[in-house]
């Protein structure tokens, strides 16, 4: 029988969460994990790009922060590419602490975000990719009920594709009326 996932809450992005998305996205480690490269802009000038964005949201595009049942912000999960005329989008999940990698969070909020995103829209499946050998990714990903669905070369990097239909998904857990994620803005 599976480990017992930690407990984590998922809630809207805050311009509060500048500095560490800040501190991540300028980790050589964490770029490499990501097949990307590391942010050289000062911090300064990251809080300002990062503003502008957070002012003028996405369409398309769900993102939520990970907070530890301390709530301690850990890193963030997001579907892009959201394809309404196909029902469906892609996800992605940066467990940005060191400290909590390997140790089941990036599953636990996975599968919280899976369950608001097939609760709460009208997509039918998600679609991720990750580095063919970032296997602890892809335990991640196997726990929250992906599978992979083939290999992709871009960018001189090879990457492991894998879905996750809402068919199986209610299979696999069965629905759930309640709301994983709080989704109240905070004022």
């Amino acid at each position: 029988m599976p480990a017992e996932l930690p407990k984590v809450t998922l809630r809207p992005k805050r311009l509060e969460d500048a500095e560490l998305d800040y501190q991540w996205q300028t980790d050589p480690e964490f770029a490499t994990l990501h097949a990307k490269e590391a942010v050289t802009l000062s911090f300064a000038q990251f809080q300002e790009e990062y503003a502008e964005v957070f002012k003028n949201r996405w369409p398309g595009r769900l993102h939520f922060a990970i907070e530890t049942e301390q709530g301690l912000c850990i890193g963030d999960c997001a579907c892009h590419n959201i394809r309404h005329d196909e029902a469906e989008g892609e996800v992605g999940i940066n467990i940005a602490r060191r400290d909590y990698w390997g140790k089941g969070y990036g599953a636990a909020a996975l599968s919280q975000f899976v369950e608001y995103i097939f609760s709460c829209t009208g997509l039918k499946k998600l679609k991720l990719r990750t580095l063919e050998d970032n296997l602890r990714a892809q335990r991640s990903f196997i726990r929250a009920g992906f599978r992979p669905a083939g290999v992709l070369e871009d960018g001189g990097h090879r990457f492991l594709r894998m879905e996750l239909s809402r068919e199986v998904w209610l299979k696999m857990t069965g629905h759930h009326d309640r709301l994983p994620i709080d989704t109240a803005e905070e004022s």
